[in-house]
This record gives C-alpha cells, structure tokens and sequence, in this order.
C-alpha cells in the first residue's frame, strides 16, 4: 500500500514509499521510451535497481498487482523479467529526509497552483 508518492516533472522521477512486509520506497527514473529504471529499497534496507522495466509491470507493483501485495507485485512482475544490480544499503534518515523534502515541494506546488488559480479568477472579474 502507498503511503507517499511524488512525481518530480522536472527530473521525470516518481518517488514511492509503502505500507509493506517487503517494500519500503521505490524511485523510477521515466525514460522516454516504455522502459523505465526503478530503484527499491527493501524494509531491511538492500537495496537494488532493477533495468528496463517495462512501464505495464511498473504499474502493476506499484498498484500491488491483483492482490495488493507490492513484494509479490515485485516479484511476479519485475524480478522475472529485468536484470538488476544490487547497490549499497540505503539509510532510512536519509530516506526521510527526501521525504520530507518533497512533502514540502508537493505543498509549495499545491499552494502556486492554487494561488494561480486565484489570480486568474481574480483577473476574469
């Protein structure tokens, strides 16, 4: 289950925490084509990045498959499928840090918006 999500269109990156016995966060780098980078971090903190992931089967571990499970989503639909490097642990500070980064960067996007939103129905008076 989602807890958090940010997409940042200006690196073209989407930044996943979970509610999972598996999985804490993924970062999938949007490539122009259908095949996609994904990062995922591990509740025991091993981390891997996972190569040209087909965008249906990120889709489908992010959404937790047709159980709602994102560690079995990972492993019937991009574990099987993709080559993958194993990267050095990650630091769940660190990770809470990005986090709280892009919560605040989501309310500051939320915030412009709506304030533009203002203006131009201030501006059509």
């Amino acid at each position: 289950m989602i807890t958090f999500r940010f997409y940042d269109p200006e690196e073209k990156v989407d930044y996943v925490w979970y509610k999972s016995s598996n999985v804490a966060f993924s970062k999938c780098d949007d490539k122009v084509n259908d095949y996609k980078d994904l990062t995922v971090v591990f509740n025991n903190g091993a981390t891997y990045k996972y190569k040209k992931v087909n965008v249906n089967d990120y889709l489908m571990f992010v959404a937790g498959g047709t159980n709602g499970s994102n560690g079995k989503a990972l492993n019937t639909f991009i574990k099987k499928n993709c080559e993958f490097e194993k990267l050095e642990p990650t630091d769940f500070a660190k990770l809470e840090q990005l986090k709280n980064q892009l919560k605040l960067k989501k309310l500051q996007t939320t915030e412009t918006t709506t304030t533009a939103g203002e203006e131009k129905e201030t501006d059509s008076e």
